[in-house]
């Protein structure tokens, strides 16, 4: 698939940590909508997302490995070609270990025809962004760099002796890019460096279509239509919110359930003493996350950090009230009325949110509408795909004239 928006010739390669497989249709599922807009654009782009290599018997130690072991070397995704080349990985990633030189190796080893790379574009500031940075240097093109949330927000912390490489990849990026306003500041904060924020947007038409109203949503998940369900949806760790969304809805009144979708070491928290209450549904493809959004009074992101909270634009599409921190990119999607943003993440705090807006639920529908509009101006990936089209451009501009 040859390049033709944007007038330069070879593929752009999409370098990231993860990416759906038929084994796996949420993992990082966001890069499939964004991949997919910038392929419909014109675009040729094929994805690299490498992997620590699981020989047995990690397969044993934890379903994360599993999963690794089963994940396919190469596949087409709607016609794109994703390659999943395997690193060698130190269990927990150890804070002396340096995974960025192994994945470039299997990165350039994956690449059977280097010559048609026109751009690297890096996602997460580690370990991704630089060993994309070995990569893009190794074949003389530019190097976009995107950073999330996580590895601005938290990761830093906990990682001084990694951080002036990650700095010096930042600064030296073609292009930096953040996925909200609050993101680009830490990060400006940390490498002196600003981003350009493009928001990671939604496929709302597909995201949306054929949704059936409330009352339907809940017959057809077996859901009692007098209850009111607030929804989590998100990996099952403190970081995120579950277990304080858990212990919320214990204080809350006896009307108050919660649906959680996820996986991870809070499955099933609460659930033994909440008297059914708290539900526990696993990992839920998208259809099924649009479905659940739907039939919830309310999607709630008590979390500590987040560089955007993709999932709130995901209820603002499907027309549900959402409750999350006032922390990183989030009030920039529900921010000035179109969602309610919690005082502190206290479970009583999130038990007040869930327990007023149970009580008044006509008074959610101007936040609802506010907060749908707002999502189909900002989050729609088609439009904002055009917005990394140019970003291409100007640096491959710059780098030819230079």
């Amino acid at each position: 698939m040859e390049v033709r928006a944007g007038g330069f010739q070879g593929d752009v390669l999409w370098l990231t940590s993860g990416y759906p497989w038929s084994g796996d249709e949420v993992q990082l599922s966001f890069h499939r909508t964004v991949v997919q807009a910038l392929a419909s654009s014109g675009i040729s782009i094929r994805v690299i997302s490498p992997i620590p290599a699981a020989p047995w018997p990690l397969p044993l130690l934890n379903r994360r490995w599993a999963r690794y072991a089963a994940t396919p070397r190469s596949y087409r995704d709607a016609g794109i070609p994703v390659d999943r080349p395997r690193f060698v990985a130190v269990p927990s990633l150890p804070k002396w270990s340096r995974p960025e030189s192994g994945i470039a190796r299997a990165v350039l080893h994956a690449l059977r025809r280097a010559d048609r790379i026109a751009l690297v574009h890096s996602h997460f500031a580690f370990p991704i962004a630089p060993a994309g940075k070995i990569v893009a240097d190794r074949l003389g093109v530019p190097h976009v760099v995107t950073v999330h949330g996580s590895d601005i927000n938290t990761w830093p912390a906990s990682h001084r002796h990694q951080l002036a490489a990650v700095v010096e990849t930042l600064r030296s990026a073609d292009a930096l890019i953040a996925v909200s306003a609050a993101l680009a500041e830490r990060t400006k904060a940390l490498c002196g460096r600003r981003p350009e924020v493009i928001y990671a947007g939604i496929n709302i038409r597909v995201f949306t279509a054929g949704l059936p109203d409330r009352a339907e949503a809940r017959r057809i998940l077996g859901l009692e239509s007098d209850r009111f369900f607030a929804l989590f949806v998100g990996d099952l760790i403190r970081q995120k919110g579950a277990f304080r969304l858990a212990d919320a809805v214990l204080l809350a009144g006896d009307a108050v359930s919660c649906l959680i979708a996820g996986e991870g070491p809070g499955l099933g928290y609460r659930a033994d003493v909440a008297g059914g209450r708290i539900r526990y549904l696993g990992v839920k493809s998208s259809p099924d996350v649009a479905l659940l959004m739907r039939a919830a009074d309310a999607l709630v992101l008590p979390s500590e950090s987040e560089g955007l909270g993709q999932v709130l634009v995901e209820a603002g599409a499907v027309g549900t009230f959402a409750i999350a921190s006032p922390i990183g990119g989030i009030p920039e999607v529900i921010g000035d009325g179109r969602g309610l943003l919690l005082e502190d993440l206290s479970p009583a705090s999130i038990a007040s949110a869930l327990e007023a807006t149970a009580a008044r639920p006509g008074d959610t529908a101007g936040s609802v509408a506010a907060l749908q509009e707002y999502v189909g101006a900002h989050f729609d990936a088609d439009k904002n795909s055009c917005r990394l089209v140019a970003v291409y451009e100007r640096v491959l501009s710059r780098r030819n004239v230079a």
